[in-house]
């Protein structure tokens, strides 16, 4: 890649690179890393013209899930369905087609701009997202207007 002044390198990484609590000590310290490795390498390659990202995959139906959470590595539809619960996004779990997805849009021209980046594939889940079994109640919003014309906060009065 040095030679040609071009290139794109996808590591993977996980949510558990930026959340405590999925995965073993050891597995989340990796994932971590190759973050940390992802953004050191993408400030040495840019000189090269390289770019370097990567994908930070949630609750993906995977061997790997399909192994912890149905009834073997070879169970991808139980797995869909044992972590479908669970997603964000309603009626809809990760796949291994959303990783790929992700890693082909990286590795395109199409994001000829972006480097030293992990992009997540998680539905949500790293943002905050609750599980799509109900909607989420939120304190602000669910009281009215926030921020209303003339930059005046709050919900709006009786009065308006």
């Amino acid at each position: 890649m040095k030679p040609l002044e071009r290139g794109a390198i996808v590591n993977t990484s996980s949510i558990a690179a930026l959340r405590g609590g999925i995965g073993p000590h050891p597995y989340a310290a990796a994932k971590a890393a190759i973050a940390a490795l992802t953004r050191n390498a993408a400030a040495e390659l840019g000189y090269y013209g390289i770019r370097v990202n990567a994908i930070a995959p949630g609750r993906i139906a995977t061997p790997m899930v399909a192994a912890t959470w149905a009834g073997g590595p070879d169970d991808l539809d139980g797995a869909y369905r044992a972590i479908l619960p669970e997603s964000p996004l309603k009626n809809r779990a990760g796949q291994a087609s959303d990783i790929a997805e992700a890693a082909a849009w990286l590795l395109s021209e199409a994001s000829g701009y972006v480097s030293g980046q992990m992009i997540v594939v998680d539905g949500g889940l790293i943002a905050g997202s609750p599980p799509a079994t109900k909607p989420l109640k939120n304190a602000y919003t669910d009281r009215g207007v926030f921020l209303r014309e003339g930059n005046e906060r709050g919900a709006p009065s009786a009065a308006v």
